[in-house]
């Protein structure tokens, strides 16, 4: 039998999730030969009508599930040689397989075509290491399609049908096995050139002396033992031509520029160090000047740019014929075109030279750019102009990059100017380091401040001739002359200009700024004097303090918004940013404001972000807690909206010493409490009373509770734990309720433990009670369906307990313990009851206590459908 990790295998490198995979070998029950049969039937695009003789062939092969975990860490590791070293332990484990099918299995009778198929799949894997490389690639060229049937396979399987997932995979195992005349002709390059040998490799470097140096070699042998490393190379190659074939420009580039290390450093420079190989004094200096060319990435990135404007047709050229002659397998012809790229990069001995000379005049157009840029921005700026260009040499490429960026603008002018704003930034970290420049600190700092503005400005409006507005800032004189300047290459001016762009943009953030921090004082002024009496408030000292938080007028713009959507999502944001600038009003010694005002603004802020009532009727009535606010809250936002900041603040704080006045009139009435509305301790016999209530609702006996006074200790904790619980469930929102039940049942947990229930032993009571009503706890804590719609339902486990809810609350507000308890108990046992019909409906059988873990996954089987449902 094909073992069933054997034909997961190929699933692993092209799917990231591998869950239905690991459940499959984790189970004694697969049945992997109807796998192995749709597998054959797959790979081989035939139909096995005896399909029980193919399964007695392997009814007695084992899984090797060790061996399927190691494979599966080398698919995953994403490392490229790991993943072939996973597919040649993969081929092994295939032909042993399908030499069974051939051999053994004579009751199957196979077509000669599939014969054919499986004898060809048998002698690939004759060189595991070639078809590693090969199964590689034929992923990279077909990922989509085999993606494809492995998705469908994913699919089959967790719908049961394997032998279905079996077809898939073998229909992607059969993509991976196409033979030559199958392949794209960018594929049989690629196989082409991963499959070299170190004789091949030595053809490949003889056609590079004869296509770059011109030298004719007449013993081509000479180079066979020079080179060992043959996979490093050919790997690089690999890559190289990949990049070069992408389509890209950026990814052309750079896969010419490794191209030409790969060829300079890992074949020109080892044949001029070979023994035996006898090089003209020409040849070797040309072979040196490519080194040189190659230590300097940045430079021969420049090169091989200059060399695609200059002349892009003799470049691809000598790339298409490497490409051919790879494919061919021609080594040495596409080793001569190869070398003719060295020689038009080089452009026959004199192109270094020249290309240097041309990157000199690049460094000193960057070190002029640097210069004009600092003088434009700042003032006092000491420059030594050939020091600079020392400096900038790494950078020299931006000048050239700059050229796309000054194109962009006739596109888009936004995209270009964003596209300057990036190469400029490159080259600051240069001129912070030199000290050829001296220029503040500071200075720079803000250029790559505004730099990021100018890459991601808030505001940009552009209309050509007329205007380009940058943060409210006029811009566009700078700018076009900025452009003109750079196309004269006068690169001084088009960095001054660039720099008096990034000035006028800071003074406008200093501005923006200035009037921010204004704002934020006087909201906080405003807030002050609404809410309470008594401040000192210094305006110019307010404003340096709230600095650092000036952006709260910006993210209040959003709240205001937000008003006209939701009024109570609106007044929560404004609630939260408003809170943001209480600690810096707290250590701000320009305001004097007393503590105890403070702490109370910030909790009625809290109230505002988080109100047990709230009721709103557009232009009629805004009720929060029992108090109308609608006048103020109005008011505040049309404050904010004329830009009024101190009256906005002020009609804040009149909301929140409304709400203060009201929680202070309310408390010891209103149903939804924050504290106690009974002005009492609470004592033993109020814990005694909530768990003689809990009993009795939830078995329907009559308890005593003076026999439970001796076992409730911590009464205020069992007090203050339910009253928490109740406060929560006032809120009356769904998530509150589900959180204020679930602590409800901790309470009950912790009340009836069975240390404590231990010492009561007059009260006699019956230990299946007991430990049903910590099961049904448990379940309340955590509920296979929760549902609730405010002031009609609310359904635990499929029970309706919004009567005995509410009751418990009730009860609780007027501190009738014993009926709290009671209700509580009810809510139990009705939870109980649910749990176990629910179970029924799907057959399971309750277990005696605790919470079952099958049970738990049938959640999604029992949600109640409803738009204001919540499940938990």
């Amino acid at each position: 039998m094909f073992r069933l990790p054997l034909q997961l295998l190929l699933l692993l490198p092209f799917v990231a999730a591998s869950d239905m995979m690991t459940t499959l070998l984790k189970s004694s029950n697969v049945p992997t030969i109807d796998f192995t049969v749709g597998f054959f039937e797959g790979f081989t695009d035939s139909f096995i009508s005896d399909k029980e003789g193919l399964k007695k062939c392997f009814a007695t092969e084992e899984k090797a599930v060790d061996k399927v975990h190691d494979i599966i860490e080398k698919f995953e590791s994403g490392d490229r040689i790991k993943k072939a070293e996973a597919i040649l332990e993969l081929t092994i484990l295939v032909e042993k397989d399908l030499k069974k099918v051939k051999e053994d299995c004579t009751d199957v009778q196979l077509a000669e075509d599939e014969q054919a198929k499986i004898d060809d799949f048998i002698e690939m894997t004759k060189d595991p290491k070639k078809l590693a490389k090969k199964l590689v690639l034929r992923f990279m060229t077909h990922t989509k399609e085999v993606q494809g049937h492995i998705s469908k396979a994913r699919e089959s399987a967790k719908g049961g049908d394997l032998m279905q997932a079996g077809r898939e995979i073998g229909d992607a195992c059969e993509i991976l096995a196409l033979e030559e005349e199958d392949l794209t002709d960018f594929e049989r390059l690629h196989r082409a050139i991963l499959s070299m040998t170190g004789e091949d490799l030595a053809d490949l470097a003889v056609g590079v002396v004869e296509g770059f140096a011109g030298t004719l070699v007449e013993d081509e042998k000479v180079f066979e033992k020079c080179f060992g490393d043959v996979e490093g190379v050919s790997g690089k190659l690999a890559d190289a031509f990949e990049k070069i074939a992408s389509g890209d420009k950026a990814q052309l580039v750079e896969g010419i520029a490794e191209l030409v290390v790969v060829v300079s450093k890992d074949l020109t420079s080892v044949i001029s160090d070979c023994e035996g190989v006898d090089l003209s004094d020409e040849d070797k200096k040309k072979i040196q000047d490519m080194k040189e060319l190659t230590e300097d990435l940045s430079l021969l990135i420049a090169t091989v740019k200059a060399n695609i404007q200059k002349d892009p047709k003799a470049l691809m050229d000598g790339l298409l014929e490497a490409e051919a002659k790879f494919a061919k397998k021609d080594y040495k012809g596409a080793g001569k075109g190869l070398g003719g790229v060295l020689e038009s990069i080089l452009e026959r001995q004199q192109m270094g030279l020249a290309l240097l000379g041309a990157s000199n005049i690049q460094t000193k157009e960057v070190a002029l750019l640097v210069k004009g840029l600092l003088e434009g921005f700042t003032e006092g700026v000491g420059f030594d102009l050939e020091g600079a260009e020392e400096c900038v040499k790494d950078v020299a490429h931006v000048v050239e990059d700059l050229e796309e960026c000054i194109r962009l603008t006739s596109d888009s002018m936004q995209e270009g100017v964003r596209c300057m704003a990036e190469e400029v930034l490159t080259v600051i970290p240069v001129v912070k380091e030199c000290k050829a420049i001296t220029v503040p600190v500071e200075s720079l700092k803000e250029i790559v401040r505004m730099l990021g503005l100018l890459k991601h400005p808030w505001q940009f409006a552009y209309e050509a001739g007329k205007h380009l507005i940058i943060n409210g800032r006029e811009v566009l004189h700078d700018v076009s002359g900025a452009i003109s300047a750079f196309k004269g290459r006068d690169m001084e001016t088009f960095g001054e200009d660039v720099g008096k762009v990034l000035a006028i943009l800071l003074v406008g953030l200093e501005e923006t700024e200035n009037v921010e921090k204004r704002e934020v004082a006087l909201v906080v002024k405003g807030l002050l004097e609404g809410f309470t009496e008594g401040i000192g408030f210094d305006l110019e000292g307010a404003e340096e303090c709230v600095k650092d938080v000036a952006d709260v007028v910006e993210d209040l713009e959003e709240c205001i918004r937000l008003t006209s959507d939701s009024m109570r999502e609106g007044l929560k944001c404004m609630a939260e940013e408003v809170l943001t600038v209480i600690p810096v009003v707290k250590e701000c010694k320009a305001i004097t404001v007393p503590v105890e005002s403070l702490e109370a603004i910030v909790k009625m802020l809290g109230l505002l972000k988080h109100p047990w009532q709230f009721a709103y009727e557009a232009g009629k009535h805004l009720i929060i807690n029992g108090r109308e606010v609608l006048h103020d809250v109005s008011g505040a936002i049309s404050a904010f909206k004329g830009r009024d900041m101190e009256t906005f603040g002020e009609d804040v704080g009149k909301v929140l010493a409304i709400l203060l006045v009201g929680l202070e009139d309310e408390a010891l009435t209103s149903p939804h409490f924050t504290k106690r509305p009974w002005n009492t301790k609470p004592t033993v016999t109020d814990a005694a009373l909530i768990a003689v209530g809990i009993l009795e609702g939830f078995s329907e006996e009559v308890f005593h509770a003076d026999y439970l006074e001796q076992c409730v200790e911590e009464t205020e904790e069992v007090v203050v734990a339910i009253e928490d619980a109740v406060g929560e469930i006032a809120q009356g929102k769904a998530k509150h309720i589900l959180n204020g039940i679930k602590m409800l049942a901790q309470v009950v947990t912790d009340l009836f433990s069975q240390k404590r229930m231990a010492e009561c032993e007059k009260l006699k009571i019956p230990e299946d009670t007991m430990e049903k009503i910590k099961h049904s706890a448990d379940l309340l804590k955590h509920p296979l369906q929760f549902a609730y719609e405010a002031g009609k339902h609310l359904i635990v486990n499929g029970r309706e307990i919004i009567h005995e809810t509410d009751a418990a609350v009730t009860a609780f507000d007027n501190h009738d313990m014993q009926e709290t308890g009671k209700n509580i108990g009810k809510i139990l046992e009705q939870v109980l009851v649910g749990y176990n019909t629910l179970l029924q409906i799907v057959g399971e059988a309750a277990p005696p206590f605790g919470p079952s873990a099958e049970a738990t996954e049938l959640k999604d089987k029992f949600a109640l459908r409803g738009s204001s449902s919540l499940f938990a």
